[in-house]
């Protein structure tokens, strides 16, 4: 089985990758859980060094899209392997089940599979993803955005372009109405959740 990294885009293709990030904690045999069981107050951080992997490629980039910046395209390469993970939390909750996530506490040897382009219309999408303060996820809007990537990949298409209006007003009246929001109510929860952050200097 072929698990998927992706990285920014780098001056020279990746043979190996080292484990260099601390990430949320994970029981043994286990799956991560939110401090006090609220999501939006986070998550306690292991101090295992890891790397994070995706078992589909839809997972990866999503993953990488993250932490592309808002307004401008984003590229991403994708890296593969064939070792078997340390770690395996994709049937948790949270975003981890949703990524398909993977982590390696180990160096591992990887081959580039391909490069993508994010257009900064779907980075802007994330934002739909954590409607509320806080790491309160969104799993519907972020699924929703992997089946679209899923589906951009199975077209051939190596540069994700924005989700049509159409389809993403009708999903989002759908997602929003799960959470008990309207799409006002959400509107209005975005304009002071971007005024706090600028009198608090937090980024978004």
């Amino acid at each position: 089985m072929s698990y998927y990294h992706s990285t920014m885009l780098g001056k020279k293709p990746l043979t190996s990758i080292a484990p260099k990030g601390e990430y949320e904690a994970v029981p043994l045999n286990g799956c991560p859980e939110p401090i006090g069981g609220d999501p939006k107050a986070g998550f306690p951080i292991s101090k295992i060094l890891e790397t994070s992997f995706s078992k589909t490629i839809e997972g990866a980039i999503l993953g990488g899209g993250r932490f592309c910046e808002e307004g401008r395209e984003c590229i991403l390469d994708i890296y593969e392997t064939e070792e078997e993970p340390d770690v395996d939390i994709s049937g948790c909750p949270y975003d981890f089940g949703v990524l398909d996530e993977v982590r390696y506490r180990r160096e591992i040897p990887v081959r580039k599979k391909m490069r993508v382009t994010l257009s900064s219309g779907f980075i802007g999408e994330f934002e739909y993803a954590y409607p509320e303060e806080g790491s309160a996820l969104n799993e519907e809007w972020l699924m929703f955005m992997k089946e679209f990537i899923a589906e951009q990949l199975r077209a051939g298409k190596t540069r994700i372009l924005p989700i049509p209006r159409r389809r993403k007003e009708k999903e989002l009246e759908e997602v929003l109405e799960s959470y008990g929001m309207s799409k006002k109510e959400w509107e209005e929860h975005q304009r002071r959740a971007k005024k706090f952050a600028v009198e608090q200097s937090v980024p978004l």
